[in-house]
């Protein structure tokens, strides 16, 4: 359950019982409990919560299916502290222990026919998935309406949350032989508000990640690309013929007579055009020539009655 936006009521009512540690009644009570635990790490921070929380009990605000029931909530928090935050490697004696000591401190602050630390949850292997059922009925409707805003959509973290919440009731139920399982107990507390199966009604499907449909957008892309234009197929048809008779005949020229009968040709065709550039010079040459001696013969002529020029 990643999703920040998700609301859940049992996060709320153990964060109000987390962060109340205002009582009146000194702290020689919890000193005494520090002291009988042997100085146990955490649980001078501990009396002090649970004493603020005990004192004001009837002030303790919650929320969720039941709101109504604050012992039932200040009991899971209780027991979630003992066995997972200060005791969490401790033997089930150094566990037994402690709840008794805090017994007499619980008495000090209420009365225990208003509320009283409850039996069914001393087992610490039954603990966890027993908490995890409560929170999930607290949580129920938060849950469904969540769901229902994202079509049953939702993401594998959260799938796999739905998935062993059913889990934990399926076997809450096969274990339930007799009334006095902690089980048992449980599942009857929690019909006053649901039905089982209204719990196990509560599905969602995996939305598809950025990956996936990237690789679904390949695939049809790959599946509906179309073939190469036909324009580039009729240019090759029509590219290799012309291609293959210039092969044919480089060979044709270069080792059959065609190619020396080509090449006699040739020579003939640059003889020929060697003696027309020939007879071109020599008539230029002799057009030049004639002019040049013409323009002589001018020179001596306008040479030789200079003073005409002037008259």
């Amino acid at each position: 359950m990643d999703d920040p936006n998700l609301y859940l009521s049992s996060s709320t009512n153990y964060s109000v019982l987390d962060n109340n540690s205002v009582y009146t009644k000194g702290d020689g009570h919890c000193a005494k409990l520090e002291n009988d635990l042997g100085n146990k790490a955490g649980i001078k921070e501990f009396c002090k919560k649970l004493a603020g929380n005990l004192e004001n009990f009837e002030k303790l605000k919650f929320y969720g299916a039941f709101d109504w029931d604050r012992c039932t909530v200040i009991n899971y928090w209780v027991h979630n502290y003992i066995f997972n935050i200060i005791y969490k490697d401790d033997t089930l004696q150094s566990i037994t222990t402690a709840l008794g000591k805090v017994l007499v401190l619980w008495e000090t602050f209420i009365p225990r026919k208003t509320c009283d630390i409850s039996s069914n949850l001393n087992v610490k292997a039954n603990f966890n998935d027993l908490k995890k059922l409560y929170d999930y009925a607290t949580n129920y409707e938060s849950l469904k309406l969540y769901m229902a805003g994202k079509n049953n959509v939702c993401t594998e973290n959260f799938k796999q949350y739905i998935d062993g919440m059913q889990e934990i009731i399926k076997n809450a139920q096969s274990k339930c032989a007799s009334e006095s399982h902690d089980y048992c107990f449980l599942l009857n507390y929690i019909k006053k508000k649901y039905t089982i199966e209204s719990l196990l009604e509560l599905r969602c499907v995996i939305k598809a990640s950025a990956t996936t449909r990237h690789e679904a957008q390949d695939q049809v892309a790959l599946i509906t690309q179309k073939p190469p234009p036909l324009r580039s197929r009729k240019i090759a048809v029509v590219a290799f013929p012309i291609l293959g008779t210039i092969f044919i005949f480089l060979m044709l020229y270069k080792f059959t007579a065609l190619g020396s009968w080509l090449r006699s040709q040739l020579q003939k065709r640059n003889i020929m055009k060697h003696n027309i550039d020939e007879e071109e010079n020599e008539l230029l040459g002799d057009i030049y020539d004639d002019t040049h001696r013409n323009y002589e013969r001018s020179e001596q002529y306008i040479g030789y009655h200079p003073e005409r020029n002037y008259r």
